[in-house]
């Protein structure tokens, strides 16, 4: 059995601009730039101002040119998407703290920051929120006040120096009931933040529609570079919402873990501490990717089937391709890794492979990272190279299959 184990790269190596700075990027050109007359896909890609913005998107333009003139951009949704994201709290909130190497990871870990500097905010009784220019605007500071959607206008309190903001009263709760302890209503601003970055995830999906799913069978007609070693791949599981791979490779036993562009897609944090059952808070569950998955039931598939995986005398097989395997997604993919006999990663570059390994230490811890290749089943192969010895592996594998067929 080979099981293909799918990230964004693998989008990425087809040419397809789905980065987190491509639809970041492309949603600012839309929201500013957009007109009636944007007709194509090719007239927002191929636009100077946004290319000269985002370079990976000029790149996929160059290779896709012919097929982005031919396809029709729908005007309604992009409408839409400029609705969601233009006065976005997230959305211009994550557009400033954009960095050139940022990536899915990044995101993640900016949304995991914000949560984590407003349970620092929600630790302080106090309605009111001093501002002081002396202090750098750091941590939680600098989050709140990028996210102050709860906040009045500045004002003198007391005997402060500094200004303070004051939390408007109807993110306040008293407590008890009609009584003067009034105390931040937690669950109502926690509400509005999952309001917003569920728009955001809307705009992501249709940023995906429009832009990467629509050009999908043109893109396989046209210039496509398939990746020789899917041939022999019996099953895939993928976080990426694209249909690209059943689409380029005509291979439907797939499970997309975050859902894909044609349904809800998954946007949140990996669990932490707060989910463990001792010291179990709800709060900011809604954000959790563990509980996505169950919400939108992304995960049903996948659960039954690895539940029934290691069937007696199959020898199980996974090949890694684009996945950074960063501990955002450790609750999958150590489940995985446990289950399988033998573990193949492609990387691109040295540099790339240095991360794979720090990572996959982070998440196993050194004993059981040295196990796994002390017993063989963890090889690490050149994305550029690789390819062949992988495949000589996989026929070998068949024809030994043949010969017991005969015996």
């Amino acid at each position: 059995m080979n099981i293909l184990l799918l990230g964004n790269g693998f989008d990425l190596y087809h040419k397809l601009p789905t980065r987190y700075d491509n639809f970041l990027h492309t949603v600012d050109f839309l929201i500013n730039n957009y007109t009636p007359e944007m007709t194509t896909v090719a007239d927002v890609f191929g636009n100077e101002k946004l290319q000269e913005k985002n370079k990976f998107i000029a790149e996929c333009y160059a290779n896709h040119r012919e097929v982005y003139e031919h396809i029709s951009l729908d005007e309604e949704k992009i409408l839409e998407i400029v609705s969601l994201a233009k006065d976005n709290i997230w959305f211009s909130y994550l557009l400033k703290s954009f960095n050139a190497d940022i990536g899915w990871i990044d995101l993640e870990r900016e949304i995991s920051f914000v949560l984590k500097a407003f349970k620092e905010f929600f630790s302080s009784p106090s309605t009111r929120f001093i501002l002081d220019k002396k202090m750098p605007t750091i941590g939680y500071r600098y989050v709140i006040i990028q996210f102050d959607f709860f906040l009045s206008s500045l004002e003198r309190h007391g005997n402060y120096n500094a200004p303070t903001h004051k939390v408007n009263p109807e993110y306040t709760i008293a407590v008890p009931v009609n009584s003067q302890n009034i105390l931040i209503n937690e669950e109502k601003i926690i509400s509005e933040l999952s309001k917003k970055l569920d728009n955001i995830a809307k705009a992501l999906r249709l940023y995906l529609q429009c832009f990467i799913e629509s050009t999908l069978y043109g893109i396989k007609e046209k210039s496509l570079d398939k990746c020789s070693a899917i041939a022999y791949i019996d099953k895939a599981i993928t976080f990426n919402y694209t249909s690209s791979y059943e689409i380029f490779y005509l291979h439907d036993s797939i499970y997309h873990l975050h859902g894909n562009v044609n349904k809800k897609i998954i946007l949140g944090i990996n669990p932490d501490e707060s989910d463990k059952l001792e010291t179990i808070d709800t709060s900011f569950v809604k954000f959790k990717k563990y509980f996505q998955r169950t919400q939108y039931n992304t995960d049903w598939d996948y659960i039954n089937w690895i539940n029934e995986l290691h069937k007696p005398n199959e020898h199980m097989s996974l090949l890694v391709m684009g996945h950074s395997l960063d501990v955002t997604d450790k609750d999958i993919i150590v489940e995985l890794f446990r289950k399988m006999d033998e573990i193949t990663i492609l990387y691109h570059n040295e540099e790339a492979m240095a991360t794979y390994i720090s990572n996959l230490i982070r998440m196993f811890g050194k004993e059981e990272f040295d196990d796994l290749r002390k017993r063989r089943k963890l090889t690490f192969l050149s994305q550029n190279t690789g390819f062949s010895d992988f495949i000589k592996k996989r026929e070998q594998s068949s024809m030994e299959k043949i010969i017991k067929s005969f015996l």
